[in-house]
């Protein structure tokens, strides 16, 4: 059964997450804390998968709606939905401007910056002894290490669908 967004708003927090299906694999995951998560559920080569698209109220039952429609066509064309998000948050990433900046400079791109808080120290230091070693600064580094690895899930994804 379709959600309205009366229905949406009525809904009440419980003890544990639960899920309200809208169909077509959209769903809404309320939390004990209240707060609302819009999933769409999705096999793509046999194996389930988890589509994220984003939290009630910033993000509409319509809007959520248009996403679900949006990643089933691109599901149709033979790609994985959350890939493609992957590759393409990624490829918004800007380069570093200089690059001869410092080895141990700290990055400002949010999410690179996030990566390095949750580096443990050891790890942070042979990243950094790592990026010295190639001539390149910790941002640089981890880029380069993340758009390899989407070039190898790319050619996995491309040789697994001929």
């Amino acid at each position: 059964m379709k959600l309205t967004t009366e229905q949406v708003d009525a809904l009440p927090s419980r003890d544990r997450p639960y899920r309200v299906s809208d169909g077509l694999g959209l769903y809404l995951e309320i939390h004990p804390n209240g707060r609302r998560y819009w999933r769409q559920s999705y096999r793509f080569q046999g194996k389930q998968k988890l589509l994220a698209h984003g939290v009630f109220p910033q993000v509409s039952l319509e809007q959520a709606r248009d996403r679900t429609l949006a990643a089933r066509a691109v599901l149709a064309t033979g790609q994985d939905p959350a890939h493609l998000r992957r590759k393409q948050h990624w490829q918004t990433i800007p380069e570093p401007r200089s690059t001869a900046a410092p080895v141990l400079q700290v990055t400002q791109t949010p999410v690179l910056q996030s990566l390095f808080l949750d580096l443990p120290a050891e790890l942070m230091q042979q990243v950094q002894v790592q990026a010295a070693a190639h001539g390149l600064d910790c941002e640089a580094l981890i880029r380069q290490w993340l758009e390899e690895r989407l070039q190898q899930e790319d050619s996995t994804a491309n040789t697994s669908a001929s």
